[in-house]
């Protein structure tokens, strides 16, 4: 009885550490490939946007745009009034109505032509990854996308 209380022991030792140690190394390694992607892919949007200076060709780009397999793009004016969404019911509503505060400091943080930012945020209980970027005419250009983080147990699998 006393080895097998022990052996249990052990086992949950080594199970803490493996937690503790192993997977957030593999947890980071996965989150980096995942923005790397996202930033990829919206490198390319954003090089062939660069070139379009009449909006409604920008908003028939924007509208265009599908990043993963439910990610899109929409379009801020400069005081974060949206001026474009695939949902055209929040259309005219500014963005800081939504009381994301991850997304109000990163536009905030935006005050030059180029300037960008990439960050997680949670939206009605899902986790997801913003661009954001400053266009030559003070417009807010965004792009988002579901995060489906994998569980400790996917990431032990794979």
């Amino acid at each position: 009885m006393r080895i097998s209380r022990i052996l249990i022991v052990v086992a949950m030792i080594a199970l803490i550490s493996f937690r503790l140690f192993v997977v957030p190394t593999i947890q980071i390694k996965h989150e980096d490939k995942f923005f790397a992607e996202f930033v990829d892919e919206t490198d390319l949007h954003l090089e062939e946007l660069g070139g379009i200076t009449d909006i409604e060709e920008i908003v028939e780009y924007i509208e265009s745009i599908v990043i993963g397999e439910v990610g899109y793009a929409y379009l801020l004016d400069e005081s974060g009034n949206i001026m474009h969404h695939p949902n055209t019911d929040i259309i005219g509503m500014n963005i800081n109505d939504f009381d994301i505060p991850e997304i109000t400091t990163s536009i905030d943080s935006l005050n030059f032509t180029g300037e960008e930012r990439t960050i997680e945020y949670e939206f009605e209980g899902i986790t997801k990854i913003a661009r954001f970027y400053r266009d030559q005419d003070s417009r807010i250009i965004a792009f988002t996308d579901t995060y489906d983080k994998p569980s400790i147990l996917q990431l032990v699998m794979n």
